[in-house]
């Protein structure tokens, strides 16, 4: 399953909320009701070999991914 996300600034500490690549990105920000300027990266999210991996840019939110810091926040998300 191919899955997107987006990393915010929740006032506290920066947080990944993880979603269908089906969905896209600024749609989903404006769903959750996240304001466009707390948005600090945004991207993709592969699995290679049991391994998660963010990487690349969403287009729509005009984010890069931050593949060391996000890659880190996506496994605590998924307690990995």
């Amino acid at each position: 399953m191919a899955m997107k996300y987006i990393c915010f600034d929740n006032g506290l500490f920066d947080e990944i909320v993880v979603f269908s690549s089906n969905n896209d990105h600024n749609e989903f920000r404006n769903k959750l009701g996240i304001n466009i300027d707390d948005v600090i990266s945004a991207g993709f999210i592969s699995v290679n070999g049991g391994e998660l991996h963010c990487y690349g840019v969403s287009v729509s939110l005009k984010k890069k991914s931050r593949p060391d810091i996000d890659t880190k926040l996506v496994k605590k998300y998924f307690a990995q």
